[in-house]
């Protein structure tokens, strides 16, 4: 199993980025107050019937208090909870002498069934968290009712009565366990069960894709109990070593050490290893006691330097690089030594050790010019390049250029711009390649939109843009718009108080109030909904369906009369009962000057094109 790339998907069941907000109390005049400078407004709230003289903050959670009598979460008092045994284990755990509780989304939820007794719970910021307490193990199962449910996730076996976690230094998740005769390895694994009966809000923002993640606890064979521990993310017993669940051979674990920060390179007293996508493999002629790590792609010792390539999980020799004045540069693959440039481990030919500078991640320069992805950008004037929206252009001090690649070079294009354009003072409006702006003025495709105030212009589409004064379709200032009431709807749909636009026209045929954009080619005024065609000359032609159950996912145009989705086929927006929807679609003939709307049966429409 590829564990790393694996991990990298793995989702947080139930904990929350966002769940401890930054909040405070207040003591004023004998009151107590509550403020949580999360919120907008900062509203103070006063903590009722608190008992002044004995109030006190929680130190290991300031959203939480307590008097003699009570405790309190934010400005409410908590009840079925018991004040005196009450205590906060950690940023989403507390308990009293009966229960568990889990803080999340401005709730204390008690965790049912699960005993404080002995208990200790392990939360993890992309798995699930694990419960262990003198009963089992488990983990969390549902949210129903107000308290969370929980599932066991024991092992056949094992002695409770002796377990113990073995954790690691900076260790992202819980991987072993262990009792007086075994060790158990904890595998995280993906499940197809949707967390459709997990109500937690907010939970598509702390990148939840809708899926669980199960865990099995299984006996790690061989591993001796006593001596085992962890060693950075590897465990080791006094015969062997293991990643994950699996046992290193020819690795000895009493002279194991790892080299360098990304953990997957190894050594001990015989060799220099590296973890691959299976298995452990052998840096072959390694020399042990000079192998060191210059960064986490790059390594070497006195005669070679490596490349630990990512992607592939493979460590490569870098051919004819000069171990002694190797070094990286800073952030990326990149490479060099006295006589060339490196890119993820391979010579990039022509480039010039000593003047290379790196600019980002695509493009760095040396004295002979400019370069993106090791390719030279012919005609650019090194001195002043300057990459350019979200690196779809760059510029210099000549011009500003569009480039693609074309086999083994970068073709390199100047665009025509407007004449106004001040190169120096031209800079791109926030991610727009469409959009920018100098000094004086603003443009479209680096032609000048006229009349846009540069201080008040913003894009509000690839092809719509507004100021103070009015709105903008490219170049061109949309008549009669009032701005004041202007909204964007998408697809460079856009409508105001009195009328509904697209592009640059007013679409008569629409009023803006319950008029929405549904997709690229439907649109819906209150219960009717319109497919809509653009020819090359932009003149729209807007059909009304006959149909009220359209199924838009897979609504697809074929032409100016015909139309489908899963359901029906559609003529001039109506239930075209004679057509198979299944294989009805538009057929071009062979040289592309013409075509054939037909399903299996027939042919209904032959279209020749000039």
């Amino acid at each position: 199993m590829n564990i790393k790339g694996h991990l990298l998907k793995i989702l947080l069941l139930f904990v929350l980025a966002g769940s401890i907000v930054n909040a405070g109390y207040l003591k004023d005049k004998n009151k107590i107050y509550f403020i949580d400078t999360m919120e907008a407004s900062e509203k103070k709230e006063i903590v009722k019937n608190i008992d002044f003289r004995t109030f006190k903050i929680f130190e290991e959670n300031d959203n939480f208090a307590r008097d003699k009598n009570n405790i309190y979460y934010k400005n409410k008092k908590l009840e079925n909870v018991d004040a005196d045994s009450f205590q906060i284990e950690n940023s989403f755990i507390a308990k009293d002498k009966d229960n568990v509780f889990y803080i999340a989304n401005n709730e204390i939820i008690k965790i049912k069934g699960f005993s404080p007794e002995k208990s200790k719970v392990i939360d993890q910021f992309y798995v699930p968290a694990i419960l262990i307490n003198k009963n089992g193990i488990y983990t969390f199962d549902k949210y129903e009712n107000g308290e969370i449910t929980i599932k066991s996730i024991k092992p056949v076996g094992i002695d409770m009565n002796t377990l113990e976690v073995v954790d690691g230094e900076n260790m992202m998740m819980l991987l072993y366990l262990k009792d007086k005769n075994n060790v158990y390895f904890i595998n995280y694994k993906e499940s197809e069960q949707k967390i459709s009966d997990i109500d937690v809000e907010n939970a598509e923002d702390a990148g939840n894709d809708n899926y669980n993640i199960d865990i099995e606890i299984k006996k790690l064979e061989s591993a001796d109990s006593d001596s085992f521990k962890i060693d950075s993310t590897y465990g080791k017993d006094k015969n062997n070593l293991y990643f994950l669940n699996k046992k290193i051979k020819d690795v000895n674990p009493k002279t194991f050490e790892v080299v360098g920060s990304n953990k997957l390179i190894i050594k001990d007293d015989k060799g220099v290893y590296y973890l691959g996508r299976e298995e452990v493999k052998k840096i072959q002629n390694a020399d042990i006691n000079s192998f060191e790590e210059v960064s986490k792609e790059y390594y070497r010792d006195k005669n070679n330097v490596y490349y630990y390539d990512n992607y592939d999980g493979d460590v490569k020799k870098v051919k004819g690089a000069d171990a002694k004045t190797f070094e990286t540069i800073e952030g990326y693959a990149l490479g060099r030594d006295k006589n060339a440039v490196y890119d993820k481990g391979k010579l990039i030919k022509g480039l010039d050790p000593m003047t290379f500078e790196d600019l980002n991640r695509d493009f760095y320069k040396d004295k002979n010019g400019v370069y993106y992805e090791g390719m030279l950008m012919k005609g650019i004037d090194s001195k002043s390049f300057e990459p350019f929206v979200n690196y779809t252009h760059v510029k210099d001090k000549n011009g500003i250029y569009s480039f693609y690649q074309k086999e083994n070079e970068v073709v390199v294009e100047k665009v025509e711009i407007s004449p106004e354009i001040d190169l120096k003072t031209l800079q791109p409006i926030e991610n727009y390649s469409e959009y920018s702006k100098d000094k004086n003025n603003v443009y479209y495709h680096f032609q000048k939109i006229e009349g846009a105030d540069i201080k008040t212009f913003e894009p509000e589409g690839y092809s719509i843009g507004k100021d103070k004064m009015g709105v903008y379709y490219e170049t061109r200032k949309v008549n009669g718009v009032d701005v004041n009431s202007f909204e964007y709807l998408k697809n460079d749909f856009f409508k105001d108080k009195n009328n509904v636009y697209y592009k640059n026209k007013k679409l008569e045929i629409f009023k803006p109030k319950n008029f929405e954009v549904i997709d690229y080619s439907l649109v819906k005024q209150n219960e009717d909904l319109y497919y809509f065609t653009e020819d090359e000359n932009n003149n729209t032609k807007f059909v009304p369906l006959e149909s009220k159950n359209v199924d838009i996912d897979t609504f697809q145009i074929l032409d100016d009369d015909y139309a489908k989705d899963k359901n029906n086929a559609y003529y001039k927006g109506k239930i075209f009962k004679e057509a198979d929807s299944k294989t009805l679609d538009k057929h071009y003939n062979e040289n592309d000057n013409g075509y054939k709307i037909r399903d299996k049966k027939k042919v209904y429409k032959i279209k020749e094109l000039d």
